[in-house]
């Protein structure tokens, strides 16, 4: 058996010189959950969907920065999200605590992330990670439909506080909602991986919006240096807010349901593709 030529270079996250890991760009354990699950094979990415038949990795991270990935945000929010069974033990758990449910507004309201026994920090280092891996990858993976810009200035606040170099995320609010899942829909859209990628708005160079969804959750970053936009953001952020949120949106979960149905129509008609939309309706 030929062996593979070790690249050695600076590791992205840790900044030492070390011996390379190939690196997932789609969480490892993410993509084993829906590349082997016929209900959400689909990757979304640019306002398109794609079979995940092959996994995205790069030389990234040093093997202890991959560790540090499993150890503190990959492995819990693995044991937490929806499993291949139907079941949801951060749901379940949250809807036996619908009485500590806080009202926003309509059909929104939030958990308080301690009423649920969760640990929010690995939480919020998945849901940073997702972000900050998939930009550290894109200039390794040019020919991929990666849709993700970040300033420099933030990317280098996720890489920082994904390394422990420090413990906020400046001018970086996070937002994370939870799927229940929505009756009489065909298919079940929480068994998706879609990747991080930028939204376009209309509210001005000064703010920033990236998705992102993962098995159960969504995760919505947004950045700004702007002072009175970061006091607004982090009131929702799971971060800044000492509450640590998690959000239930009925709207929300329609909403993004319809998008992804959305996203699977328009994309290129493949047959695999097009056995999907009809085995799910969409």
């Amino acid at each position: 058996m030929a062996s593979q030529t070790k690249t050695i270079d600076d590791c992205a996250l840790c900044l030492r010189r070390d011996v390379l890991q190939m690196s997932h760009v789609i969480p490892r354990g993410v993509y084993r959950r829906v590349s082997k699950d016929p209900r959400g094979s689909v990757n979304i990415v640019r306002n398109k969907a794609i079979l995940t038949q092959s996994q995205l990795k790069v030389p990234l991270l040093c093997l202890d920065c991959e560790g540090r990935f499993s150890k503190y945000g990959e492995n819990y929010f693995l044991a937490q999200c929806l499993q291949p069974n139907g079941a949801f033990p951060l749901l379940d758990r949250a809807l036996l605590a619908r009485h500590a449910l806080t009202a926003v507004k309509g059909n929104t309201a939030y958990w308080k992330a301690d009423q649920l026994g969760i640990d929010h920090a690995k939480i919020a280092y998945f849901a940073a990670s997702l972000f900050w891996r998939t930009f550290a990858a894109k200039s390794k993976l040019p020919r991929e439909r990666i849709s993700l810009g970040l300033d420099s200035n933030f990317a280098e606040v996720l890489r920082m506080y994904l390394n422990s170099e420090r413990q906020d995320l400046p001018g970086v609010m996070i937002k994370i909602d939870v799927f229940e899942g929505i009756p009489g829909l065909p298919h079940d859209h929480r068994y998706v991986y879609a990747m991080p990628q930028e939204v376009p708005h209309q509210f001005g160079p000064e703010l920033r919006f990236y998705t992102a969804e993962a098995l159960g959750f969504a995760f919505t970053m947004t950045t700004t240096s702007n002072p009175e936009l970061i006091a607004a953001m982090n009131t929702n952020c799971f971060v800044h807010n000492p509450d640590h949120p998690l959000f239930l949106s009925q709207e929300m979960q329609l909403a993004t349901a319809t998008r992804q149905a959305a996203w699977i129509r328009r994309s290129a008609p493949t047959e695999h593709l097009r056995d999907f939309g009809k085995h799910h309706g969409t």
